[in-house]
């Protein structure tokens, strides 16, 4: 079972035995867990590593189950917002080509460099920053449907390279989902919402009031019910 998403899978703050893929391996003992997650990964860049991935060398199982892990800022990183190119503008770039197809571009910094470069400046303002300023200033359709259309593409190479896998987008507690899963139905992807799953504004299930990445409990409990879910117990 592999995963892949940012730092909420890659496991930010807890120890390697405390992650979400460690507690899904202990759970069960018919898959063994790879963490390809890593701190500020977006959706495209889920992508590039999927395609760019030598599996044959890496995995050793010809089957299994694909997770991806999303959250609500993903949808910032996949647009290359103004509120992440302080960080993200070496993150991995698609553009759609005239046949609608997502095809590399190098990277925002590269790919998209004038706006890349504005919101890079932009996003320095202590101004713009007090009054939350973001640009685009709003997530809409089109950005739901990009991403969807993604995950599509994701589906799609992992195919290629495991004939027997299953791909599944992990919803994480206390994401904003709306019209999300619409998208993701209408692309015919597999998904699992757990927005609802435990209340995130419990302290208990982050770090600290000063990091709120998810703490060894939120991870066990996103586990336990992946594994319920998905039958794997």
């Amino acid at each position: 079972i592999l995963f892949f998403g940012c730092s909420f899978t890659y496991g930010e703050g807890v120890r390697d035995d405390q992650t979400l893929p460690y507690h899904v391996g202990r759970l069960t003992a018919q898959y063994t867990p790879y963490n390809y997650g890593y701190h500020g990964l977006g959706p495209f860049d889920a992508l590039a590593k999927i395609e760019n991935i030598d599996f044959k060398n890496e995995v050793r199982e010809t089957q299994g189950i694909i997770i991806y892990t999303f959250i609500s800022d993903h949808l910032n990183r996949l647009m290359g917002s103004m509120s992440t190119m302080v960080w993200h503008f070496n993150g991995a770039y698609y553009r759609k080509s005239f046949a609608g197809k997502l095809v590399r571009n190098g990277d925002f910094k590269t790919g998209r460099p004038i706006r890349t470069r504005i919101y890079s400046l932009l996003s320095k303002s202590r101004i713009l920053e007090a009054l939350k300023i973001n640009l685009p200033p709003k997530i809409g359709d089109y950005d739901l449907k990009l991403f969807a259309q993604t995950c599509q593409a994701m589906d799609t190479i992992i195919k290629e390279k495991f004939s027997q896998a299953a791909f599944y987008v992990v919803i994480y507690p206390g994401t904003n989902s709306d019209h999300l899963v619409q998208y993701l139905k209408e692309a015919g992807i597999k998904y699992l919402d757990y927005t609802q799953l435990f209340n995130c504004s419990d302290p208990k299930f982050f770090l600290s009031v000063d990091d709120l990445h998810p703490s060894p409990l939120a991870y066990q409990f996103v586990a336990e019910q992946i594994v319920k879910d998905l039958h794997l117990d």
